[in-house]
């Protein structure tokens, strides 16, 4: 009996696994995030970057779950696209939204583990995966959909450090206009604005490994008081 608590015990904690590592960012001062359309076939957005110290630098980390990560730098690479055909309406018209496209993909995610700029990187593989507009708001990956793969980190950031060992993350970002601006009139000429985002991680990888162990355990279990 005490085997099978044990066993039960183990299966409880291999389900229900420790705190996911997060963090919020926001846009860096000199930064933004800028829309450039091309018409009816859409529109492009970037992140943009501004020079902080040594680094060319995004946003910051302003909420983190392991203090060591607040104060950290970091930037999003690369060019998006919508396309203006595969705009979809709800909410009584007040809603748009739209698939996003890697333009020349894959980019990257990357935190430095430096204040004052360079340091080591932690890096990981991002996309968007949809963006929307609700009058003046919007949202990229508002659905929370994993996003974030291949993180890496060799540093010596204890936050980074546990970042790194998960299986892959979901990063969602808001933006606000100072008037509702919807996707298809970001269609036209340039527009810019500030953005917050956040990435959570799950140790999934772990999870399921712990998981597996534990049936694995229980089945053994099983056998043994059979015989």
């Amino acid at each position: 009996m005490r085997h099978i608590v044990g066993a039960l015990a183990f299966l409880v904690v291999a389900i229900f696994p420790a705190a996911a590592d997060t963090l919020g960012f926001s846009n860096f001062k000199g930064t933004s995030l800028t829309f450039t359309g091309n018409g009816t076939p859409g529109a492009n957005f970037t992140m943009t970057t501004a020079l902080n110290g040594i680094q060319q630098v995004g946003f910051e980390v302003t909420l983190a779950s392991d203090p060591s990560d607040l104060g950290l730098f970091g930037s999003i690479s690369g060019s998006y696209q919508y396309k203006d055909s595969q705009i979809v309406t709800s909410n009584s018209g007040l809603t748009e939204t739209a698939p996003v496209i890697d333009n020349t993909g894959p980019f990257t995610f990357t935190i430095w583990d430096s204040t004052g700029g360079g340091g080591s990187a932690f890096t990981a593989n991002i996309a968007w995966i949809t963006i929307m507009t609700t009058l003046a708001n919007g949202g990229l990956n508002s659905g929370g959909t994993i996003n974030l793969t291949n993180l890496h980190y060799t540093g010596s950031n204890s936050g980074l450090q546990s970042l790194a060992g998960n299986a892959n993350g979901v990063v969602t970002a808001s933006f606000t206009f100072s008037a509702p601006t919807s996707l298809t009139e970001l269609e036209s000429g340039t527009h810019t604005t500030t953005y917050s985002g956040s990435l959570t991680a799950p140790d999934g990888g772990m999870t399921l490994m712990l998981l597996g162990g534990a049936l694995l355990g229980l089945e053994s279990l099983r056998r043994r008081f059979r015989t």
